[in-house]
């Protein structure tokens, strides 16, 4: 070491799967020159204090070498995988044909993500840094299901889906003017003629003289459907339909239809339910859903609706609900959750009896989308050539199929090297370093899907080929030490050297090119004879340990920091009296002769 500079070295590469070759030199002297901090060399402690303390002829050290074979870093920033903060689903999902859609989607992480847009399971141009997607002047063939990818060194994982629905209204196909006849006292029912139109338009029905009045003689279903009941001389007119596109603002209308009614105005004609409840599955959480039960009968105004639910009347089966006409026609279910499912029925009656009661019947389910009950975690750590198991605690009615994902590609499980559990969770054999990456969990049902991501992070598992051996020698002597460390990988594992008695310069070589190091030229201090123990160890830490390591080493370049003075007054040899101490580190005669802070 020339003029015994204290501490230099020279670097090259990045921490994770590519080759790095460090050369650092540890010395106890003149450590003020901080020429030599310019490029990464770290000296730690076991105790993780970055400090070199001499104190007469004797110093307990620990040297250790704070790269780890788990860690990715680029200039001294360990990288961070992405996770984002703004998905595609938290806009609008409707856009109105010919304008412009705006996507986005945001991911944190070190580097900054980047980002890739997928339509449909296809992907969409490259990986730029934009994280927004503009769909310019759209036609109706860019509706569809969109989500991105956020990718950077870490790995790469996808955003929830958005479903883009292009707004458009075309106008009713068939133009030519229709007739109906029925007969007196029974429905005449008018449907809406075919029309394109996204998002279903609103419909109103009107006769040549304007709007129908709101009458128990009107009853509209859910396919905008005019049912005019107890149909008489009086509905002898012509009706259209005026559809209405909200989204576009767009208005159509349909022709006419000429309704003709016959028969004998006077007979009584027995209930008949018209539109029967549907059967539906409903997303727990949906603000309403509308049960329909729609009847005909002379007279009219005799004819009774009720509704039950698993044979208890409605207005006692502790529902949300409300009824959204006087005559029961409508059944509205309210903050849709699990108390709405069951079987509901209605029944249709003349109170003045002499028919049969008619009762229709549906069934409701509620459907939970799927959700995490566990939370995955953000980073997993699984050891080299060991098998790592990855949970995905996912529930949901119905039970949700699962699927996982590696940097956002499908994982074959015909692979031998991953199998699922009947708990979903994915078992990954013989670790590989390959295998770090973003591994990602999608559970899919008819309610919705979720995904949940971890970083699995592979450490090395190194091995000792020769032990550093116990080696005697005076003041002013040199000494060559020489140990190998052995990885399964380019990886850079940790080492640790140390001494039980004196201080020395050590010089320490560490190129993973041939995943070997050797301590040599120690040069004594004074008289020592001690043990050089060597550990070699995986990364249980990472890069930003070393840069803070590297900091705080910088820091201690200051000669009012480094300059450790020692005292013999009264005390013996290696007592540790240092009057002119850092305040935050002590240097003491304590059990074990460790540094303390």
């Amino acid at each position: 070491m020339p003029n015994g500079h204290g501490i230099m070295s020279e670097a090259a590469g990045m921490c994770h799967g590519i080759s790095i070759n460090i050369s650092i030199a540890i010395g106890l002297i003149d450590l003020m020159d901080k020429s030599h901090f310019e490029t990464v060399a770290v000296a730690v402690f076991e105790d993780n204090k970055s400090l070199v303390f001499t104190n007469g002829s004797k110093t307990k050290l620990f040297m250790g070498l704070g790269i780890y074979s788990d860690a990715l870093n680029i200039d001294g920033q360990q990288f961070q995988p992405p996770r984002f903060t703004t998905q595609p689903s938290s806009s609008g999902s409707i856009v109105s044909e010919g304008r412009t859609k705006i996507l986005q989607c945001h991911a944190l992480g070190y580097p900054q993500p980047t980002y890739r847009w997928i339509k449909n399971g296809i992907p969409m141009g490259d990986y730029s840094s934009s994280q927004y997607m503009r769909i310019l002047n759209t036609q109706r063939d860019d509706a569809g299901s969109y989500k991105c990818i956020a990718k950077n060194e870490a790995g790469s994982i996808f955003s929830e889906s958005i479903d883009v629905v292009v707004a458009y209204m075309g106008t009713f196909s068939n133009i030519t003017e229709g007739r109906l006849h029925v007969i007196s006292g029974h429905p005449a029912i008018l449907d809406l003629p075919p029309i394109e139109s996204v998002p279903v338009p609103s419909v109103m029905w009107q006769t040549v003289d304007g709007p129908l009045n709101y009458d128990i003689k009107y009853a509209y279903s859910k396919d905008n459907q005019l049912i005019i009941l107890s149909a008489d001389e009086v509905d002898r007119q012509s009706y259209r339909a005026r559809a209405i596109n909200t989204q576009l603002g767009k208005e159509e209308n349909s022709a006419f239809i000429h309704l003709n009614v016959s028969g004998d105005p006077y007979i009584e004609v027995a209930p008949e339910i018209i539109v029967h409840p549907q059967d539906m599955k409903l997303k727990r959480g949906e603000q309403v859903a509308e049960l329909q039960c729609i009847a005909n009968a002379r007279p009219l105004h005799e004819l009774e609706t009720l509704w039950f639910k698993d044979g208890i009347p409605l207005e006692n089966a502790e529902i949300a609900h409300t009824l959204n006409d006087p005559w029961n026609r409508s059944l509205a279910l309210l903050s849709v959750n699990l108390t709405h499912s069951g079987e509901y029925a209605c029944q249709v009656r003349l109170r003045s009896g002499g028919h049969k009661t008619l009762t229709s019947k549906a069934k409701i389910e509620i459907l939970e989308p799927p959700s995490f009950f566990t939370p995955m975690r953000q980073e997993t750590f699984g050891e080299l050539g060991i098998l790592v198991t990855l949970p995905c605690d996912v529930v949901g009615d119905p039970q949700p199929t699962v699927s996982w994902f590696k940097n956002a590609e499908p994982i074959d499980l015909k692979n031998e090297k991953y199998s699922l559990s009947e708990d979903n969770a994915l078992h990954i054999k013989k670790l590989e370093l390959a295998d770090s990456a973003m591994y990602q969990c999608l559970a899919v049902n008819e309610a919705g899907e979720k995904s949940a991501y971890t970083w699995l992070r592979v450490k090395t598992r190194n091995a000792i080929i020769n032990t550093i051996t116990n080696s005697t020698t005076s003041k002013d002597h040199r000494f060559n030490k020489h140990f190998e460390v052995y990885a399964k990988s380019k990886v850079f594992p940790s080492t640790k050297a140390a001494t039980n008695t004196s201080a020395f310069e050590l010089a320490t070589t560490i190129i993973t090119t041939t995943s070997s190091a050797t301590t040599t030229n120690a040069s004594t201090r004074d008289e020592f004879a001690g043990a050089a123990p060597l550990a070699a160890a995986g990364g249980g830490g990472n890069c930003a340990f070393v840069s803070d390591l590297l900091r705080r080493i910088k820091r201690l370049a200051q000669p009012r920091i480094l300059r450790v003075k020692s005292s013999h007054n009264g005390g013996a040899p290696g007592s540790g009296y240092n009057n002119n101490r850092r305040k935050d580190f002590r240097f003491g005669n304590n059990n074990n002769n460790q540094l303390t802070t």
